[in-house]
């Protein structure tokens, strides 16, 4: 499987992780909805994106059971610490250590990326992921946690691992991201609309876009209050 991917990806699966003290755990209780969502608001303020709250995630969990899993990739302190006092003392060593120690006062294991997973029948659907960007983001754990739920899968009989589709014309850094995992691309017809009030559908295709966003700004500034 790991054979398969690009160059770039590969570098970060396995021990160049495992070195620096960065593990994975995998699981569906309240503590890990709240884990899942305190990570993912991260990626929705450098986005500017809303995603979905913790009622809904606990719901889908009580729908699905075992079938709705949420992977954490996360590090441990004082392991990555005992890593950085075997590597050459230079400046980028120094500013790991630091960094390491101002996350200790948080305590010995920081959180750093998630995603969330839902089975059906033979196929994990990826839906939902995020990153705490603050937290050594050139380890690049959005890379290996999606192989880490792979082999979760595969392990329980899945043999398709959804990634939930790309644009079309491949030209957005998601999909450029998704297709370094080596995907079978499957193309579908898409979506079809016939419009049976013009010119009620000329409006609301304006004017839906514009209200999106005034909302999903509005949503974040409320939550940034909170």
């Amino acid at each position: 499987m790991v054979k398969g991917f690009d160059k770039k990806i590969r570098k970060f699966v396995g021990a160049y992780t495992e070195k620096r003290g960065i593990f994975f755990t995998c699981g569906n209780s309240e503590e890990d909805i709240k884990l899942f969502c305190d990570i993912s608001s991260h990626t929705e303020e450098r986005q500017h994106i809303l995603l979905r709250d913790s009622a809904y995630f606990s719901r889908m969990t009580e729908a699905y059971g075992e079938d709705c899993m949420f992977f954490f990739a996360k590090m441990d302190l004082h392991k990555f610490i005992a890593f950085l006092d075997t590597q050459p003392q230079d400046e980028q060593t120094q500013k790991d250590r630091e960094e390491a120690e101002r996350w200790l006062e948080h305590g010995d294991v920081v959180p750093m990326s998630a995603l969330q997973m839902i089975r059906s029948n033979d196929t994990a659907y990826l839906l939902y992921s995020g990153f705490d960007d603050r937290v050594f983001p050139r380890f690049r754990t959005t890379n290996q946690i999606r192989y880490e739920a792979m082999k979760y899968f595969r392990d329980r009989g899945c043999s398709v691992f959804s990634f939930m589709g790309i644009k079309g014309d491949l030209n957005d850094p998601l999909s450029d991201f998704k297709l370094k995992f080596n995907p079978t691309v499957v193309e579908y017809i898409g979506e079809l609309e016939l419009p049976v009030r013009p010119m009620l559908y000329r409006f609301m295709n304006k004017f839906l876009p514009f209200a999106k966003r005034v909302y999903i700004r509005a949503a974040l500034l409320i939550k940034g209050k909170k």
